[in-house]
């Protein structure tokens, strides 16, 4: 009887193949793991959306840039004989006009006009106008109506022996019309004057010349 509760017992305890194949550890998953395997799973998904997502957006601009390029129509091309740019009526010269020398004043001659127009009046302005007339090397270049303001006589009316030289025959002039007509200012001019005697001895050679020069200038004033 004993060896017979003794099987009894054994055999309740014992596990059926049942429960062995119910307890398979390949099948068994512990709460843990399933827990630490999420977030794992969830990057995956958002990994995977996300290149679903590029690749949807890159069709996209493909599917854009091919309608774009079936919808531009090229214009037309110009008709026979027009200009690029304008229409054949119109011609590009009609704004066009020639530009004579008339039409563009000389600077040299619109500036000898401004001096004679204002050829001061009374003495003391003349002289401070010559002296600004005067040039770097000493010498004056006067024209001929400059010279008819200043002396009544124009400047081809002057004749001279020692020299032809119409920039050494206005310099004489301008030197005789400070020392006779403009004594008054002779603070002004003196130092011009000195300068213009200095250099004709020098183009002339000999200060005997430039003494003839003046003296000969001087009788015909």
């Amino acid at each position: 009887m004993a060896s017979v509760s003794q099987q009894q017992q054994q055999a309740s305890f014992s596990p059926s193949s049942q429960c062995m194949s119910q307890l398979d550890p390949g099948s068994y998953q512990h709460p843990w793991y399933s827990m630490a395997s999420v977030p794992q799973q969830q990057q995956q998904q958002q990994q995977a959306s996300s290149s679903c997502n590029d690749s949807r957006i890159h069709c996209q601009s493909i599917s854009t840039s091919c309608s774009s390029a079936r919808r531009y129509t090229p214009p037309p091309p110009p008709p026979p004989g027009s200009s690029f740019g304008g229409s054949s009526s119109y011609q590009s010269n009609s704004l066009s006009f020639p530009c004579t020398n008339s039409m563009m004043p000389n600077s040299s001659s619109s500036l000898a006009i401004a001096k004679e127009k204002t050829w001061p009046s009374n003495d003391e302005d003349v002289v401070r106008h010559l002296i600004s007339l005067q040039k770097f090397d000493g010498l004056w270049n006067l024209s001929d109506s400059e010279v008819q303001n200043l002396s009544k006589k124009p400047l081809t009316s002057f004749q001279s022996n020692i020299s032809d030289d119409l920039s050494i025959l206005s310099t004489t002039i301008v030197i005789l019309i400070f020392e006779t007509k403009f004594d008054s200012s002779k603070t002004l001019w003196s130092f011009m004057v000195n300068k213009a005697r200095k250099r004709l001895t020098e183009l002339l050679g000999d200060n005997g010349k430039l003494e003839l020069l003046i003296n000969e200038i001087k009788s015909q004033l």
